[in-house]
């Protein structure tokens, strides 16, 4: 051993640590005419007359805050789609299922969904009129909300939930009407 030796020439610590961790949320569920494709990112509506239609997330979130990124895709702005949460513990019905009353979110034309009164917002029509949106959704469970950050606008929103109308665990939920309407999951990550 030479002290006069240098044994290691640079030591460099990252100072960065990983603030999330990646999970796979998968589109699982369909009810009415959806084609469920590409390992469960993409949702697209099929048949040739608009129809309620729900897909529904694969993953259940009970704590912990998490940031699913997705694009909508309308075939025409004037119809809408919607991204929400519902409880895992709600039965959905393709005619019978009413978004207001067993979920909250948001759709596509700003309005909320869920019976929730927000603060009047300038911004509200975020997506109004767009036929593609991308959508950051943030699910804030320790804190009973969730908001979304809308890549192209810029815009942010976000609700609290009412944990006896919309007890956890959550689970994820799109509402598409009409054909070729579709939704892509891009990347799903809980926050540390």
């Amino acid at each position: 051993e030479d002290p006069t030796k240098l044994l290691v020439a640079k030591i460099f610590i990252s100072s960065s640590v990983s603030q999330y961790l990646e999970i796979d949320e998968r589109l699982e569920k369909s009810i009415g005419n959806v084609c469920i494709t590409q390992n469960g990112h993409l949702a697209h509506r099929l048949g040739l007359e608009r129809e309620r239609t729900f897909v529904i997330g694969k993953h259940e979130y009970s704590s912990g805050k998490y940031k699913i990124r997705f694009v909508m895709n309308k075939k025409n702005s004037k119809f809408v789609m919607s991204f929400n949460i519902i409880s895992k513990y709600t039965r959905i019905q393709q005619h019978e299922f009413e978004l207001s009353k067993s979920s909250y979110g948001w759709y596509s034309d700003g309005d909320t969904c869920g019976g929730v009164e927000l603060p009047s917002n300038k911004n509200k029509y975020s997506m109004e009129s767009e036929t593609t949106s991308e959508i950051e959704f943030l699910l804030d469970c320790d804190n009973q909300k969730i908001g979304y950050f809308n890549e192209r606008t810029k815009n942010r929103r976000e609700m609290k939930i009412n944990l006896t109308k919309c007890p956890l665990p959550w689970k994820l939920l799109f509402y598409l009407y009409d054909v070729e309407d579709s939704v892509r999951l891009l990347s799903s990550k809980q926050l540390l």
